[in-house]
């Protein structure tokens, strides 16, 4: 059985560093989910994994979750590539999904470079490569084999109160839905006409 050994590494904090091994038989979703324990993320918002090449442009997306609408999902244009370059073949890759994805059907040999984007509202971004495939017998994987330094989360957008803003606001019967539709007015996410 194979097993893949990943470095992550982070633009934003040069002493963050993770290097993390994962047989080729387990899932994107295996994958993320131990990125956001090894790295202390919050895991209750979305990420996506992108397959890159060698200059860290994003080809194809393997998303948590399909969100997509239509009957056949299509990838969406990456942001990285002009669309007048891009060919149709290209714009019309199917959308993969963690759960369904393998890591031994995106992952073919050493130096693949992968991008993970955590929370699309703070984003937080990894660069993922893989630097070795090995043989094994053991089950016992994911394993993180190499951890240094911690990541720092951009928080700043996403909670719009700390935690003694929100007891006090469930001692005045402030309750969630009330709260998030504040959060996502003050974030701009809402952009309704008010008078």
């Amino acid at each position: 059985m194979k097993a893949y050994i990943f470095r992550i590494s982070s633009e934003e904090n040069d002493d963050f560093l993770r290097e993390i091994e994962i047989l080729g038989d387990q899932s994107f979703l295996d994958f993320h989910d131990f990125i956001v324990d090894v790295c202390n993320l919050h895991g209750n918002e979305l990420a996506s994994f992108y397959q890159c090449d060698s200059s860290w442009n994003k080809l194809n997306e393997i998303s948590l979750m399909d969100m997509t609408i239509d009957e056949e999902p299509k990838r969406p244009n990456s942001k990285y590539v002009d669309d007048d370059d891009e060919d149709e073949n290209y714009k019309n890759m199917p959308l993969k999904v963690m759960e369904d994805t393998m890591i031994g059907d995106i992952i073919k040999k050493e130096h693949q470079n992968l991008l993970y984007e955590y929370d699309f509202l703070s984003p937080v971004l990894l660069y993922i490569e893989c630097i070795g495939v090995t043989k094994t017998e053991s089950d016992d994987y994911p394993v993180c084999i190499l951890k240094k330094g911690e990541l720092a989360q951009n928080t700043s957008n996403t909670d719009f109160y700390d935690d003694d803003e929100l007891e006090e606001n469930e001692e005045y019967g402030i309750d969630d839905e009330l709260r998030d539709e504040f959060n996502d007015l003050m974030d701009g996410e809402d952009d309704g006409d008010y008078y």
